[in-house]
């Protein structure tokens, strides 16, 4: 077993530290753009090498930079037109 290190009364095991200190380097790190629509914001995963954007108030993320305000509504359907209904019998 590795080396122990002690963070409060309880031992840690190193591996278990190491772990913690890398998941806290690779985080996505939040880049700042003030060109984005509100809300959203843009971050970079280190471990991924890239950038996505994030919708806090939906939780919606994607790597397309997001344009303009909410994604538009989809239209209603367009009823079906009786073919017969202008002919003249």
């Amino acid at each position: 077993m590795g080396a122990v290190y002690c963070l409060s009364s309880r031992a840690v095991p190193q591996p278990f530290l190491t772990f913690l200190f890398l998941g806290l380097l690779q985080a996505p790190v939040r880049r700042e753009d003030p060109t984005l629509p509100p809300p959203w914001q843009c971050l970079f995963e280190p471990t991924q090498n890239a950038t996505y954007y994030w919708n806090p108030t939906s939780n919606v993320t994607q790597y397309e930079r997001p344009v303009g305000g909410p994604p538009p509504v989809a239209a209603a359907p367009i009823p079906p037109q009786d073919p017969y209904a202008s002919q003249v019998w």
